[in-house]
């Protein structure tokens, strides 16, 4: 039976919190530990979810760089590379888009929808 990268990742952190939590006495220490634990159970949780939010960035982040007159990265490349293309490209026009109202307005409403919309939630465990 072949496990999914969600699974490997549950695995791994059923791992470090079973095997490795125990045997790490040192206070600070331990609290990180339980930080890494949340954020690969995180990770396994948001893993499916990864690709639907990255498509849907980029057709949001496109819409705003187009409406300041800006042409997007269109050459077709795998899903997160595109993504990290074209936020590249949001980020060095940040100060034209500021001199549009409109698509500054469509970049504040992209990013609070993206705040609500990201798949990876970290629930940190004391």
């Amino acid at each position: 039976m072949a496990l999914d990268l969600g699974d490997q990742l549950l695995g791994a952190a059923r791992v470090l919190r079973d095997t490795v939590a125990p045997a790490v006495t040192d206070p600070y220490a331990a609290d990180v530990l339980r930080g890494v634990v949340a954020t690969v159970e995180a990770l396994a949780a948001g893993v499916d979810a990864i690709e639907p939010f990255l498509r849907w960035d980029i057709e949001g982040t496109v819409a705003v760089l187009r409406s300041a007159g800006i042409e997007p990265p269109t050459e077709p490349l795998p899903v997160a590379a595109h993504h990290r293309a074209v936020r590249a490209t949001l980020e060095a026009s940040i100060p034209q888009i500021r001199d549009h109202p409109d698509a500054a307005a469509a970049l504040a409403a992209h990013f609070r929808e993206r705040i609500g919309r990201y798949p990876i939630v970290t629930q940190y465990r004391r």
